[in-house]
């Protein structure tokens, strides 16, 4: 949310020069958030990459609780640290999802991979 609506960008506004090379305004700069600054146009659009990389933690959560199955529940935190490991391929968005969102996946992911697989237990007979 900070990435996409907080102050992490310049905007800057050009001074206009005429045909006859007059000089009108000066340039401003100031703060702003991405989304007013892109809002829906220009390429890249990088709210899909922004949603994929936030909802990755969310992936290795549901994987660590609610999936059974460990071969699912591994592959699942094996996606989400996938996921959350294209954050590299951004230069603004990197800074703020490796220090703080990819070790969180990453922990899981390791959490995950040390858990025994529940394995199915014998039922006792009685004599």
């Amino acid at each position: 949310m900070y990435l996409v609506f907080g102050p992490t960008y310049a905007g800057c506004q050009s001074p206009v020069i005429t045909s006859t090379g007059a000089v009108i305004g000066h340039e401003v700069c100031r703060q702003a958030s991405m989304w007013e600054l892109q809002g829906f146009s220009g390429f890249p659009a990088p709210y899909p990459f922004i949603a994929v990389w936030s909802l990755a933690p969310i992936l290795g959560f549901a994987a660590a609780w609610s999936v059974r199955k460990h071969g699912a529940r591994t592959w699942l935190g094996g996606l989400a640290l996938a996921l959350e490991a294209s954050v590299l391929i951004s230069f603004g968005a990197a800074p703020f999802y490796l220090p703080l969102v990819f070790p969180p996946v990453l922990i899981t992911f390791l959490a995950l991979l040390t858990l025994p697989s529940r394995k199915a237990r014998p039922i006792p007979r009685d004599p």
